[in-house]
């Protein structure tokens, strides 16, 4: 099934490297493939597993009953912390959905950073430099952020917001399928925001 949220893929690829640093872009794939192949993608990547359709449904309603499910893609107010001599990103303002403080699920700087819940509060699963591009999340798992919901829970068709703390840098790439396939967001550096409705929870790889 495809998501589009975009005015044209012809526009979307015409995007310089310069324009992607700069903004946000959602993006439906520009090589579609027909609904079989689809579906086979869909099929490998765990989508339609019942386990994980399960805990989707579970994740979402308790977003809900904490106030956390907001409007998917909203962009999260990012603030700069400095903590033992380093630079780190944090969603301003947020407040851990744990009693543990959540000093230890900050973004440093030159990382890029998927969240487990919306807001950006909870676990998070970080990667500095390149080595934030993965083909295929399978058997990742959300490892900072010890005490705090999602801690060790798996990142592909997981995550609910990224933060973006590889400034000067290309936007990252979430894309819905694993290898870069499928429709994919470019989220911009230096900046936080909440997966849209088709990525959320539906990330199975990324790059710049």
């Amino acid at each position: 099934m495809k998501h589009i949220l975009a005015t044209g893929a012809a526009a979307a690829l015409a995007l310089s490297v310069a324009a992607q640093a700069s903004a946000t872009t959602l993006e439906p794939d520009p090589n579609p493939v027909d609904a079989t192949t689809q579906h086979q993608r869909d099929v490998a990547d765990g989508k339609y597993d019942p386990e994980y359709l399960e805990h989707k449904a579970e994740k979402e309603a308790e977003e809900g009953r904490l106030g956390l499910s907001g409007s998917t893609g909203e962009a999260i107010a990012v603030q700069k912390v400095w903590q033992d001599g380093k630079l780190y990103f944090k969603a301003a303002g947020s407040t851990p959905v744990s009693t543990k403080a959540a000093s230890n699920n900050l973004c440093a700087y030159g990382q890029v950073c998927l969240y487990y819940n919306s807001g950006c509060p909870t676990a998070n699963f970080p990667r500095t430099g390149m080595s934030a591009q993965i083909p295929d999340y399978a058997g990742y798992k959300f490892n900072n952020g010890s005490g705090l919901a999602g801690y060790g829970q798996p990142v592909k068709n997981n995550a609910a917001c990224i933060m973006n703390g590889y400034e000067g840098q290309p936007s990252f790439g979430v894309f819905y399928n694993s290898n870069y396939k499928g429709d994919r967001g470019w989220f911009a550096a230096g900046e936080g925001r909440d997966l849209p409705s088709y990525l959320k929870n539906n990330n199975a790889s990324g790059r710049f």
